[in-house]
């Protein structure tokens, strides 16, 4: 293990992993070839594959370190990366975006305003969480806890912000090949009651 001044890098075969469980604003950099691991091992954040062996469509996911065959969240869900060519980062403004090739970038956040000490963590919930350090009290900016997926993790929210219009729900896979919306279900909170909505698909 090297102890930097950003981070632990882990030394192994080309490629080098990035073994830091922290995204520092204007130096790091996640790609195919790196990922983030939560300080308590359990947590994985980085690129993959989902689907058949044959796809070589890639997700920027969250997974379980013992099971990456089924990412509990997708930052990209809609929008498969056709190649290797993903890149997730925070630019000196304070932007976090994952840009790659064929398409137009997929921003998390865009700052207001200058900053110069964001960082975005994978905390040992699974929450991956973006940061203004600046702030006293480490003002959280965005987190994946609000965009959930198909996935409920302790922590989550279910329901629906009256004051903001933020809602919180959960959507199947399409297909166990398939995490692309909408699947089947959708698992969500109306009237402080929770219901199961199943859109049917009907063939002749």
């Amino acid at each position: 293990w090297l102890e930097g001044s950003t981070g632990s890098f882990c030394f192994a075969p080309v490629p080098l992993t990035l073994c830091q469980q922290t995204l520092y604003q204007g130096g790091d950099s996640l790609n195919s070839s790196s990922t983030l691991v939560s300080k308590n091992g359990l947590f994985t954040l980085g690129f993959t594959r989902v689907g058949s062996a044959e796809s070589n469509a890639s997700y920027l996911g969250i997974w379980y370190n013992n099971d990456r065959s089924h990412p509990f969240w997708l930052a990209n869900r809609g929008k498969p990366i056709a190649d290797n060519s993903g890149v997730l980062a925070i630019d000196g403004s304070g932007n976090m975006k994952l840009t790659y090739s064929g398409s137009d970038p997929v921003e998390f956040y865009s700052s207001q305003s200058s900053t110069t000490n964001i960082t975005a963590i994978l905390e040992d919930s699974g929450n991956f969480v973006l940061k203004d350090e600046n702030s006293g009290s480490q003002l959280v900016l965005w987190q994946s806890f609000d965009f959930p997926t198909d996935t409920f993790l302790h922590g989550m929210k279910l329901g629906i912000n009256h004051r903001t219009g933020q809602t919180w729900s959960l959507m199947s896979w399409l297909s166990d090949l398939a995490p692309i919306p909408p699947g089947a279900f959708t698992f969500s909170q109306r009237n402080f009651s929770i219901g199961i909505r199943c859109a049917l698909n009907i063939k002749r």
